[in-house]
This record gives structure tokens, C-alpha cells and sequence, in this order.
């Protein structure tokens, strides 16, 4: 009996040369790259989530927040500067990007209105929603139809 555990415990011939499978990490395994053969850390869906965050108009420190992973936000500044990007300094004015949801059918309308003063419609819709923002024009613009209570007391938002 000893000595069927022992053959058991010794490997067998055809499997002692390969080597033990590791688990890889897809997010950041690193592949080698020629002619310079330098590791490369990052995959493609990093570096594309990287560029996704940053046409949204979040900074570098979001970013790196976001991703949780130890990348630095000096790393992410210096592939903004590769990607010949321009960086805004520190403490600068910097403008977000804000999604907003439209159907088909008021897409259509937005960029019929926007041709028609000349102008693309995120810039359409940029420019009525900061008047509307810096003059308090929430309750003139919806006029009730998402907030009727503000249409029958015709109260004013004081923020």
C-alpha cells in the first residue's frame, strides 16, 4: 500500500517539463512588444477607457480614481501629452461634458434647429442650456411638463 502512495506522489514523466499555469490579469498583463521589446503594461481597453474618461472632460485625478489600479495621474497627463492632446493647468477653468439623453426624434428636431442658425447642436444645446443655468430659467423653459407642481404655484427654485 506504501508504495502505490508513493508512485502517486511522484509525477509522471510527460507532465514534470511543463510549466504551472498562472492566472493572468487581462486588465494590465504585459506583452512584449519588438523591435524595442519593452513591456507593455496597458491593454487596449484600458488606454481606450483612458481616452473615453478624458473626451468626457474628467481630470487626470478622476481618472485615476475611476480606474483604482495604482496608475498615477502624472502617468495619465504624460499620455494626454503623447496623444498630443492639450492639458489644462492646474486650477484653471476647465469645461465638463455633460450626456444627455435625447430620443431619435428629438435629436432629429435639435439638429434641424442647429442648421438652421448655422451651428453644430451640441453647440445648440450648449448655449440654451447655459442661459438657462446662469439666468434660473428652469421653471420659464419646462413650464411644468416634468415638474407640474411648479406650473400651478408658479414658485421659483432659490438655490
Amino acid at each position: 500500500m506504501a508504495a502505490a502512495d508513493a508512485q502517486r506522489a511522484q509525477p509522471s514523466g510527460d507532465n514534470e517539463d511543463r510549466p504551472k499555469r498562472t492566472k493572468v490579469n487581462r486588465r494590465s498583463s504585459e506583452r512584449y512588444r519588438a523591435p524595442q521589446l519593452f513591456a507593455e503594461k496597458w491593454t487596449n481597453a484600458k488606454a481606450g477607457l483612458i481616452g473615453f474618461m478624458t473626451g468626457q472632460g474628467r481630470t487626470s485625478t478622476d481618472i485615476v480614481e475611476h480606474l483604482n489600479d495604482g496608475t498615477d495621474s502624472a502617468t495619465v497627463r504624460a499620455l494626454w501629452k503623447k496623444w498630443g492632446l492639450p492639458i489644462d493647468k492646474t486650477g484653471g477653468r476647465r469645461r465638463g461634458h455633460v450626456p444627455v439623453s435625447l430620443t431619435v426624434q428629438q435629436r432629429m428636431i435639435l439638429t434641424k434647429r442647429a442648421k438652421g442658425v448655422g451651428i453644430q447642436p451640441e453647440e445648440y444645446l450648449r448655449r440654451i442650456a447655459s442661459c438657462a443655468i446662469e439666468d434660473d430659467l428652469y421653471a420659464a423653459v419646462t413650464d411644468g411638463k416634468f415638474d407640474p407642481k411648479l406650473s400651478t404655484a408658479r414658485e421659483v427654485l432659490v438655490l
